[in-house]
């Protein structure tokens, strides 16, 4: 079963009374959230950093576009928006070139890191396992109301309006769907461990 976009649109527009005629972005910000809450629903990629290299390949991540983070030693990564500004970041080549990486690019299937690793770090990509840019979104029918729910919530917030009391109740109920998905999670004793795999 699949929950579509346009259903969910048409509901957040009756509990908003909003005329909305996109929030895709806002749907993806939800299942975000939720595949880095819900263990099953991402995957782990981890290898190690080598002194001096800058680039690693993500052959093994299918779609670079469900990458949720990058973290070096359990510190998040900042997303660097293009390769024009991570070339202009490297170009001078310098000492200060080289440290503890804070922050990344994805360009073809490369992950490029700055500032370039000067010693060895834990690398580790978490990438969802339900497509993030799809219309038909790949969920069973309990996780509707919670996205719902969210997708309320980051209408209000993408308007500067997440304080108001109504976004406010929206918000408590997509917090508690959350904590309910991620409750009935851990107590299915049927339910597989997050898939590890070595990036290297």
């Amino acid at each position: 079963m699949s929950i579509t976009k346009s259903a969910i649109l048409s509901e957040v527009n009756k509990r908003t009374a909003r005329a909305e005629t996109n929030i895709d972005s806002q749907i993806k910000a939800v299942l975000l959230d939720i595949c880095l809450t819900i263990p099953i629903l991402h995957s782990e990629y981890t290898t190690q950093t080598i002194i001096g290299q800058k680039e690693y390949g993500l052959g093994g991540i299918v779609n670079l576009g469900n990458i949720l983070s990058v973290d070096i030693d359990g510190k998040l990564l900042q997303k660097i928006s293009s390769l024009e500004a991570y070339k202009s970041l490297i170009e001078d080549n310098t000492e200060a070139d080289y440290g503890e990486p804070t922050t990344y690019l994805i360009e073809g299937q490369h992950l490029y890191l700055y500032p370039i690793p000067d010693k060895i770090y834990d690398l580790n990509v978490v990438v969802s396992e339900i497509d993030l840019d799809v219309d038909d979104i790949k969920l069973p029918a309990k996780y509707e109301e919670c996205l719902i729910e969210g997708a309320c919530f980051k209408v209000y917030e993408s308007k500067g309006l997440a304080n108001r009391p109504e976004a406010q109740a929206h918000f408590l109920i997509y917090q508690r769907l959350i904590g309910q998905l991620e409750a009935q999670h851990n107590s299915n004793k049927f339910v597989g461990k997050t898939a590890y795999r070595d990036l290297g």
